[in-house]
């Protein structure tokens, strides 16, 4: 039994396959219509020495999306995926053999798993979305395409965002356990409009984003004040976890603020997320 799933934003039907049933996974991706393929580790740690991947190219004319499960199998063969030319959403886990990324002209979204050896991304010139992970240790090597919107960076070892500014058209930053991140400088030297950082606990210049005159929506789960970063000129939205001198009164001195979203309600807060929000909407 396959289990078939939907990948939003872009394959409707991907389809789950454990190594050691890859042809009769491929054959039900067939039958199925599948749009995508997730490969998954062996079933009862079964080893898988050699995998050829060949026959996913039988479904090449409509598979949109691949993501492979790290240890999925320890020798295969990549060529075959330069042909999947309708590629949308590409997942590659740690240490994935190198192949031609440029050759996949669609792609849209790309998940890396570090280490990596995929770092030139220059001719990439549809992708909007890069989630970058685990180990990558300085943004400055990768080449970037300029066309990125999105970019998601977890569990990472940079300590800052250097390499970033190159790409001009980035609207959209997540920040997410990167435990050795300090400074987040870089972002006024770009124009985006989206900012969520969770468990960044290092990060020591929030007060850089006070004159940042782009920012229209900022989410980060644990901060000591709001006061470190106003007035923030062009936020709208701003959202948090855990504010530890509890003024959440702050928020009324930003001149474009429109809701505040938070939870719990803790007791030293100076306000209810119901009772701020109501305040901004009468300062309008």
């Amino acid at each position: 039994m396959f289990r078939i799933e939907e990948k939003k934003p872009h394959a409707k039907k991907v389809i789950t396959i454990f190594t050691n049933e890859f042809e009769l996974g491929i054959e039900e991706a067939i039958k199925n219509d599948c749009d995508g393929i997730f490969l998954r580790r062996p079933l009862n740690n079964t080893n898988i020495s050699k995998l050829d991947i060949g026959s996913i190219e039988k479904i090449s004319s409509k598979c949109i999306h691949i993501s492979f499960e790290e240890g999925f199998a320890e020798n295969y063969d990549v060529e075959v995926l330069e042909k999947m030319k309708e590629l949308k959403q590409l997942w590659l886990p740690k240490n994935f053999k190198f192949f031609d990324l440029s050759t996949l002209n669609n792609l849209e979204q790309l998940t890396l798993a570090f280490p990596s050896k995929f770092l030139d991304l220059s001719k990439l010139l549809k992708l909007k979305s890069l989630y970058l992970r685990d180990e990558v240790k300085d943004l400055s090597i990768f080449n970037f395409p300029e066309n990125i919107n999105e970019i998601i960076i977890a569990n990472s070892k940079i300590k800052n965002l250097d390499g970033l500014e190159k790409i001009k058209s980035l609207q959209v930053i997540e920040l997410s356990s990167n435990k050795s991140l300090q400074s987040i400088e870089c972002i006024n030297k770009l124009k985006i409009e989206k900012l969520k950082i969770i468990s960044c606990t290092k990060i020591t210049d929030l007060n850089i984003l006070k004159h940042n005159l782009t920012i229209t929506n900022f989410y980060i789960d644990k901060l000591n004040s709001i006061d470190i970063f106003k007035p923030m000129n062009s936020l709208k939205f701003f959202g948090f976890q855990d504010l530890k001198d509890g003024n959440v009164e702050s928020i009324l001195q930003f001149p474009s603020i429109q809701e505040v979203l938070f939870y719990p309600n803790k007791k030293h807060y100076t306000h209810k997320e119901v009772e701020i929000n109501s305040l901004i909407k009468d300062k309008k």
